[in-house]
């Protein structure tokens, strides 16, 4: 069973490669963001 990981700010620069590198790991993930950015699922 994958992990489930919490990532805030995923919608910033960062936030989202983080958010990429997880997913790529199989990981689940949960992004918390004050302001989610267009574009973004």
């Amino acid at each position: 069973m994958p992990d489930i990981v919490l990532v805030t700010g995923g919608s910033g620069f960062i936030g989202s490669h983080v958010c990429l590198m997880l997913l790529e790991r199989g990981h689940r993930i949960i992004n918390f963001d004050m302001f989610p950015r267009r574009g973004h699922k």
